[in-house]
């Protein structure tokens, strides 16, 4: 990468691929891949002992409080953004919304029509989403499907209260 001047939000830096990212950025993306990884590779390791959803290590962190049926969310909170855990059930609907900010996820395993600026797209296991600010999204889940999400707000979802 080849340092290219400055920005509000630091050093902008140039990809071979011509593409411009922040340091922020660059900091954000490397720790959501490795996030990723980790959890690819336990639950690949987990998998015999746990059958379906996610292992102890990822349902232990705070539920989420969810507005639509056959889903259930997971939050590792940060000052200012939130990773999300999802797992949807395969007659699972997110109805169309948009939001100030972007959203960048990945698919666990499952698969789902995720529909961007009107645009539907086939996202499995592995495939890379990235919802622009503003950006009108929905999904339609066709399997039992689990996606981590990244939401670049502090509050997107709130913990479940306790009974």
């Amino acid at each position: 990468m080849k340092e290219i001047g400055c920005a509000h939000q630091g050093t902008i830096t140039q990809s071979g691929d011509g593409t411009t990212k922040t340091m922020q950025e660059q900091s954000i993306f490397l720790l959501l891949h490795a996030a990723y990884a980790f959890v690819v590779v336990h639950l690949g390791d987990i998998k015999t002992q746990h059958k379906q959803g996610y292992p102890e290590v990822i349902t232990c962190l705070p539920e989420a409080e969810m507005p639509f049926e056959g889903v259930k969310a997971w939050i590792l909170q940060a000052d200012t953004r939130q990773l999300v855990f999802f797992e949807f059930e395969g007659y699972a609907n997110v109805p169309e919304h948009s939001h100030g900010y972007p959203q960048w996820g990945m698919v666990i395993d499952g698969k789902m029509e995720l529909t961007i600026s009107g645009k539907p797209r086939i996202c499995e296991k592995g495939a890379e989403y990235l919802i622009p600010a503003g950006a009108k999204h929905s999904a339609k889940f066709l399997s039992r499907t689990r996606v981590m999400d990244f939401f670049s707000e502090k509050s997107r979802y709130k913990p479940k209260k306790s009974l």
